[in-house]
C-alpha cells in the first residue's frame, strides 16, 4: 500500500482505508450473477446486487474491520419491480394520449425528489460498520429544492454557469444529512474550490476547440487548392488527414484525462471536506493516478470482450481505497464504542412500509 505523508493535528495516526478483494474472486461471483439473471429475464439481478454489495463492502476495510451491507433482496426486487412498471406505463401512454403521457412525466417529476430521498435512506440504513447502521435525515422538500427546482430554474437563467453550486449544495445536502450512528457529518468544503474545479477543466476543453479547428482549416485548404490534382498535394493532404486521425485519438486521451481530473480533484474536495465528531477525512487522488487506472481498464475490458470488468471495477475499488484517509480526533475504539451505547438507547426506527431500493 502506498505510503503517504498525511499527519493528523491532534497526533493521531491516520487510518488507512483497505481493499482486500481481489479480481478472480469477483469475476466468480460476477460471471454467476449475469448468467443467472439473464436466465431469470433480470428478476435475480436484486440477489445479484446483494452479493456483489456484500463483496465489496465486506472487503473493503478501515482500523482491521470491514463494512457490511444487510439489503434484503426482496425489498431491492420490490423497487425494481414498481420502477420498471412505471416506466412502462410511461413508454406506452405516448402511444394512447399526449395528456396521459404528461400527467404521468409530472407525476414522475413530482416523484423524483422522492425517489433520491429513499434511495439514500435505503443505501444509509443497510450499511454498517462495527455494527453500527449509517443513517439518512434528508426531507423530500430539501431533495426537492436542490435537484429538482433549483437545477431547472437557476440552470435555464444561469445558462449553465451555476451547474458546480449546483453540485456543490447537492453534496453538501448529501453529507449534512448523513449520520453514523447518532452523530451526523459536516460538509466544510467551499463552494469556490467547485469552480476551480470546471474552470480547468473548461480551459482544456476550449484549448482543445482551438486547435481542431486550427487543424481543420489547415486540411480543408490544402484540399481545396487548385493544385491539389498533382500527386504531391494530394499526398498532402492524405499526411494532413492522417495527423488528424492521429489528433483525434490524443482527443480521446485528453478527454479520458479530463474526465480522471474531475473524479480525483472533486473526491478530494469531498473527502478533505468531510467531519464527523472531530474526526476528519483526507484523500489524495490524483488525476495521474486515477487516469491510469481508467485506461488499463478500458484496454483489458476492450481486448477481454467485457471480461475484464470484474477486475476493472476491483482496481477502482482498490486505488480509491488506497488514497483515502480517516484521521481520528482521539481513539476510534472509544467513538465506536459511544455510538454504540447511544444507538441502544435510542433505538432503530426501521419503517418496514417504505423499506425498499427504488434506484435501478
Amino acid at each position: 500500500m502506498q505510503q503517504n505523508n498525511i499527519t493528523s493535528p491532534s497526533g493521531g495516526q491516520p487510518l488507512s482505508f483497505q481493499f482486500t478483494g481481489s479480481g478472480f474472486e469477483y469475476f466468480k461471483i460476477w460471471i454467476v450473477n449475469l448468467c443467472l439473471t439473464v436466465i431469470t429475464l433480470g428478476i435475480y439481478s436484486a440477489w445479484a446486487k446483494v452479493r456483489r454489495n456484500r463483496y465489496f463492502y465486506g472487503n473493503t476495510q478501515l482500523a482491521g474491520d470491514a463494512f457490511e451491507y444487510l439489503a434484503n433482496p426482496i425489498s431491492i426486487l420490490k423497487g425494481r419491480l414498481i420502477a420498471v412498471a412505471f416506466f412502462v406505463a410511461l413508454s406506452m401512454s405516448q402511444h394512447f394520449s399526449v395528456m396521459l403521457y404528461g400527467i404521468l412525466m409530472l407525476v414522475f417529476l413530482m416523484l423524483f425528489p422522492w425517489i433520491v430521498v429513499r434511495a439514500m435512506v435505503f443505501r444509509a440504513r443497510n450499511t454498517a460498520f462495527r455494527n453500527i447502521r449509517f443513517t439518512f435525515r434528508g426531507t423530500y422538500g430539501q431533495a426537492f429544492l436542490n435537484f429538482l427546482l433549483l437545477p431547472i430554474v437557476l440552470g435555464v437563467l444561469t445558462l449553465g454557469l451555476i451547474f458546480p453550486y449546483l453540485l456543490y449544495r447537492q453534496k453538501r445536502w448529501f453529507i449534512d444529512n448523513s449520520g453514523f450512528g447518532t452523530d451526523y457529518f459536516d460538509f466544510e468544503a467551499r463552494v469556490i474550490d467547485y469552480y476551480k474545479v470546471f474552470g480547468v477543466m473548461l480551459l482544456i476543453v476550449l484549448a482543445l476547440v482551438g486547435v481542431f479547428v486550427l487543424f481543420g482549416g489547415l486540411a480543408m485548404t490544402s484540399l481545396g487548392n487548385p493544385v491539389g490534382r498533382d500527386a504531391q498535394a494530394q499526398a498532402i493532404a492524405g499526411y494532413w488527414f492522417l495527423g488528424m486521425a492521429a489528433f483525434y485519438l490524443v482527443v480521446l486521451v485528453i478527454y479520458g484525462f479530463i474526465f480522471a481530473y474531475a473524479n480525483a480533484r472533486l473526491g478530494n474536495i469531498m473527502f478533505c471536506g468531510t467531519r464527523i465528531d472531530g474526526h476528519q477525512f483526507e484523500a489524495d487522488l490524483s488525476a495521474w493516478g486515477l487516469f491510469k487506472v481508467y485506461l488499463i481498464n478500458l484496454l483489458g475490458i476492450i481486448f477481454t470482450l467485457g471480461l475484464f470488468i470484474p477486475w476493472a471495477k476491483v482496481n477502482i475499488a482498490r486505488y480509491m481505497a488506497d488514497h483515502v484517509y480517516l484521521i481520528p480526533n482521539g481513539d476510534l475504539d472509544r467513538f465506536v464504542a459511544d455510538q454504540q451505547s447511544a444507538v441502544a438507547a435510542v433505538g432503530e426506527e426501521m419503517g418496514e412500509m417504505f423499506d425498499i431500493d427504488i434506484g435501478l
